[in-house]
């Protein structure tokens, strides 16, 4: 008698999934062993650029599961956005608007000031806030870790946070302002998915094959893996993860409790966060391609083309020019417009 593969009966192993689904163009599907949810396996050319919503779409670190790799581990330690208003990095998914930023001067005649201004105070002592919390977060870490002082990376985000931080200071177009706040979001949260990497799974990681079942997943982004080895390691970890594979490997035996038809991004990010928006509206006129290629595990242009394009706003002269502002709803009340729950969700490889 044929066994039913849509039960659970037993616990799943790293190569079988609580969910699955099939690519057809890119011929590859998809499967998970400890998430609820699909996200696109990057397997096609991709084009990166910026969006309204301050965020780079599907090639994103900070929302959406990218090719696991040693040279960059710390992507998939990147804490998962929340809706949650008392954790510590809630500030680093907000999307601030025309509300929160005030002009240098509105009654200038001359012109000299015209587009100029910065961030109301309230919601800088909330980012300077984020990052001193952030910083007490890992100096507790680091009490019996050396490795964080020492380490080259957790050394340029410590100079680099003060130094953008001061740059919020300075009189700017409301277009600048925000890509230098994104920045300092981004900064944070890969700071800290750099310290969680180091401090708590470096170590285990050459030992983590031997493990014979995975921990309870951490609330992190995760990754996708592209073979059984690697897989293994990441499921045994507790870390989310995502195995790509050939369509041709798909075999009748392959234990998946639930199929699912490609499914959208936003939905699954909504869905595994319990209603967390994110809005891929284009600005108008659309940002322009920072990046174009395959994304590998060999090559990180295209994540370092991310901060190299938010880096521009924070170092770009008062008087350059500059492309025409992005829209943002100057409608809007708060700087969380990025975190609208949702009151009703649906119910239920790389080489």
């Amino acid at each position: 008698m044929a066994q039913d593969f849509t039960t659970n009966s037993w616990p799943l192993d790293s190569h079988e999934g609580q969910v699955g689904a099939i690519y057809e163009k890119e011929r590859v599907f998809v499967t998970t062993p400890n998430a609820e949810v699909i996200f696109d396996p990057l397997r096609g050319v991709c084009s990166v650029h910026l969006r309204k919503n301050n965020h780079f779409g599907l090639e994103d670190p900070l929302y959406f599961p990218q090719p696991f790799s040693l040279a960059h581990p710390h992507l998939a330690f990147i804490s998962l956005p929340s809706t949650d208003h008392a954790g510590i990095f809630f500030l680093c998914w907000c999307l601030p608007t025309h509300n929160d930023f005030e002009w240098v001067n509105p009654e200038d005649e001359s012109g000299s000031s015209t587009g100029l201004g910065r961030f109301k105070k309230d919601l800088l002592v909330k980012l300077h806030d984020t990052v001193s919390r952030l910083n007490d977060r890992l100096a507790r870490m680091d009490t019996s870790h050396s490795c964080l002082t020492q380490d080259k990376y957790m050394k340029n985000y410590d100079c680099s946070l003060p130094w953008l931080l001061a740059q919020l200071n300075c009189p700017c177009s409301f277009t600048r302002a925000l890509r230098t706040f994104g920045l300092i979001q981004r900064i944070c949260l890969e700071h800290d998915g750099h310290a969680e990497w180091l401090v708590n799974y470096a170590h285990r990681w050459e030992h983590s094959g031997i493990i014979q079942t995975g921990l309870e997943p951490a609330r992190i982004v995760g990754a996708l893996a592209g073979n059984l080895e690697l897989t293994q390691h990441l499921f045994n970890l507790g870390i989310p993860v995502w195995l790509v594979r050939e369509l041709k490997e798909k075999g009748p035996d392959l234990r998946v409790l639930r199929w699912i038809d490609t499914p959208d991004a936003v939905e699954s990010l909504s869905l595994r966060m319990g209603g967390f928006q994110l809005s891929f509206e284009e600005s108008n006129p659309p940002n322009p391609v920072i990046w174009m290629g395959k994304i590998s595990i060999s090559n990180f242009d295209c994540y370092q083309k991310m901060l190299l394009e938010l880096r521009k706003a924070a170092m770009a002269h008062l008087y350059e020019e500059e492309t025409p502002e992005t829209e943002v709803n100057a409608e809007a009340s708060s700087s969380s417009t990025a975190l609208q729950a949702s009151t009703s969700l649906a119910t239920d490889i790389h080489e």
